[in-house]
């Protein structure tokens, strides 16, 4: 006769016991923990790039932004001299003056947090020595601001001479 025999299950466990799983849920955890460490790493050397192509994105607009007020100051300095400040209020003439010599001195560094400020040391004590360069730039924003308003109608209507002999459009 057939002696019934016991079918024998693989150790599964760790001492030996079938069907254990524990293991493998530590596996998984194991895993979770080793991927979690890789994407912080990967994470912080990616943010750093896209953070640095940020930055030089935003300090180029704003260098830009500073030298269109140069731009500007320099242009009704010039308009001044050449209508022997006729149509330009001396009053003007000094604003424009002033905002020059900010947008010249506009930092090309960030210079927070002390050390040596560079062009910015020719300016009178009542700059503040301590400007980063937005700080700069909101400064440059107001006193373009008040110099328009000082020159008035004569900056709103500046025109160019071709636009005066062009006829006049209805629609």
């Amino acid at each position: 006769m057939a002696t019934a025999q016991k079918v024998q299950q693989p150790a599964d466990g760790a001492n030996g016991e079938p069907g254990n799983m524990d293991h493998l849920l530590h596996l998984e955890t194991m895993f979770e923990e080793l991927g979690r460490e890789d994407g912080l790493r990967d994470g912080a050397v990616v943010g750093q790039v896209e953070g640095r192509v940020a930055g030089v994105e935003r300090g180029y607009l704003m260098a830009k932004e500073a030298g269109f007020y140069l731009g500007v100051a320099e242009m009704w300095l010039q308009a001044a001299e050449r209508k022997d400040g006729g149509v330009v209020p001396a009053r003007a003439v000094k604003s424009l003056q002033t905002l020059l010599t900010h947008a010249r001195a506009y930092p090309t560094t960030n210079i927070r947090g002390g050390g040596e400020h560079g062009p910015l040391d020719a300016l009178d004590d009542a700059v503040n020595l301590d400007l980063d360069p937005t700080t700069a730039l909101a400064r440059l924003r107001g006193r373009c601001k008040a110099v328009r308003a000082m020159l008035g109608p004569v900056a709103a209507e500046q025109r160019y001479a071709e636009e005066a002999a062009q006829p006049e459009m209805s629609f």
